[in-house]
């Protein structure tokens, strides 16, 4: 989805779910997201879908949350400036 709109560069930083075991306590580190374009430059995280329902992206230039279906969209109508 995100190559359908042409950015110049795109970097993938993987997330990872982190469990300390006698307390069951979950640290969720989210995949984060990069993907410059000739005018802009948006940053989002991922969150994984079975620990965050519906809207798993967060959009770090607008601070909004998003779902999947709405990433385009959003890919779209961010206008961050460098």
């Amino acid at each position: 989805m995100i190559n359908s709109t042409k950015p110049i560069s795109l970097s993938i930083t993987n997330g990872e779910i982190k469990v300390l075991e006698p307390t069951n306590i979950q640290t969720i580190i989210p995949i984060k997201y990069i993907i410059t374009y000739i005018d802009r430059k948006i940053e989002f995280n991922e969150y994984p879908n079975t620990e965050i329902k519906d809207n798993n992206f967060y959009n770090l230039n607008t601070n909004k949350s998003f779902n999947e279906s709405e990433l385009i969209k959003n890919l779209n109508t961010t206008t961050c400036k460098f």
